[in-house]
């Protein structure tokens, strides 16, 4: 956030694809005191919490951003075979968030 109250977004190291095993399969982030099955809910706390303007409409912006990934990732010349793989934990990133 910077002094007038408005939010942007983090240099790009922070929103990069994480991929791996055991504690490195997700970036290393807690919200709320959880490290992992963060959800809307969770979110929006912290929103309130912050003074976050908007985060409802921040969160449906952010969505339909990770869902447009396979055409910005085509539009970029990512591979094939990683914008499947990449959109299938996307998608299960997201069912997380959605079911909770």
């Amino acid at each position: 956030m910077d002094s007038s109250g408005e939010w942007r977004l983090t240099p790009a190291y922070d929103v990069t694809f994480a991929v791996g095993r055991n504690y490195t399969a997700r970036h290393q982030m807690r919200i709320r005191d959880k490290v992992a099955g963060f959800t809307r809910g969770d979110l929006l706390q912290v929103a309130q919490e912050f003074s976050i303007r908007d985060a409802a409409e921040i969160l449906e912006r952010a969505e339909d951003a990770v869902g447009s990934w396979p055409r910005y990732a085509a539009r970029t010349g990512v591979a094939a075979d990683s914008i499947k793989a990449v959109g299938r934990s996307l998608a299960t990133r997201g069912a997380e968030l959605a079911s909770i």
